[in-house]
């Protein structure tokens, strides 16, 4: 899955307020990827990971950008993106580069979730990745539920809201899946303020749209649309989202395509062009049966792009 990417397309404009970008950190942290990490699963298992065009900026902009005092600039990051997109094995990446690579002393890393199975998905795939690198498993040690590498006294391990505690971590990085089906805000409470002690501490959200508007994801997703809008002035955060807008056509590629950054790498264009398909038939059937108009097609918002759509940007409307 080679790519010929230019670097200087993918780097932002310099915000004000003396920031800096490093392009040999930004460098390092991409040749990570590219260098050290494989595929564990399907068609590219075995291949170098080689980030996908959606993914590169994203890991660019978090280990490139600079404070004045050379500590890293971005310390939350929320991505929303919906399923089938590569968004687990980018997280899992990004744990390992923490781990091993952060050049942070004794880093306490955590893939977390709302329950031990969903928690486990990331940092699967994680493990599996550090298993296949020799250079890797040669210093550390790798356990069921976490790795350790004894030369930092560095440990990455897995936590979910089902656990009885949580208190008294020292977290370097924090990877939430599916903040979306967080029961509660105290798990996100507890593990973004454990962070106080770090230098640079990095806490991650990565989730599909969620519907709980009470929710904190739906808190933090309104948080990172008003940054990115300008309306929020913190440039301690990396707002990255990917949604259909009210009034997008969800039988349009075009939507697709905005909505799913993925799209033809994975997923693939096929099942959305089947589903869409297939969306259309039920739509019809049901709009001539019952005489109406297909309302959850033609809501015209975010939280529909294609009814059945593997990776379709569901939930949130912005």
């Amino acid at each position: 899955m080679s790519r010929s990417i230019s670097h200087k397309r993918l780097r932002a404009p310099a915000p004000p307020g003396g920031f800096e970008f490093d392009e040999a950190a930004a460098a390092r942290a991409v040749g990570f990827f590219a260098e050290v990490l494989r595929h564990t699963k399907g068609e590219w298992a075995g291949e170098h990971f080689a980030l996908a065009p959606w993914q590169e900026p994203i890991v660019r902009n978090i280990f490139g950008w600079k404070r004045p005092d050379g500590t890293r600039r971005y310390r939350r990051v929320y991505i929303e993106v919906p399923r089938k997109n590569g968004k687990s094995t980018l997280v899992a990446g990004l744990a390992l580069y923490l781990l091993y690579a952060d050049r942070e002393a004794g880093a306490e890393v955590f893939s977390v979730a709302a329950d031990r199975e969903q928690a486990g998905i990331v940092f699967e795939q994680a493990k599996a990745m550090a298993e296949l690198e020799p250079d890797l498993v040669a210093v550390s040690e790798i356990y069921r539920r976490s790795i350790v590498v004894s030369a930092t006294s560095s440990t990455y391990r897995v936590l979910s809201a089902d656990v009885p505690t949580k208190h008294g971590l020292n977290a370097h990085g924090v990877l939430f899946d599916e903040l979306h089906a967080q029961p509660t805000r105290d798990l996100w409470d507890v593990l973004t303020t454990s962070t106080g002690a770090r230098r640079q501490p990095l806490v991650v959200a990565i989730t599909t749209a969620g519907y709980d508007r009470q929710s904190v994801c739906w808190e933090v997703h309104e948080y990172a649309r008003q940054v990115r809008a300008g309306v929020i002035d913190d440039s301690s955060f990396l707002p990255v989202i990917y949604a259909a807008e009210p009034g997008d056509d969800w039988t349009d590629e075009a939507v697709w395509r905005k909505a799913n950054p993925g799209l033809g790498i994975t997923p693939r264009t096929s099942p959305p062009w089947c589903c869409c398909s297939r969306s259309r038939t039920a739509a019809t059937r049901s709009s001539a049966a019952s005489g109406c108009r297909n309302r959850a097609c033609e809501s015209g918002s975010s939280a529909t792009v294609c009814p059945t759509m593997p990776g379709r940007a569901t939930g949130f409307s912005s």
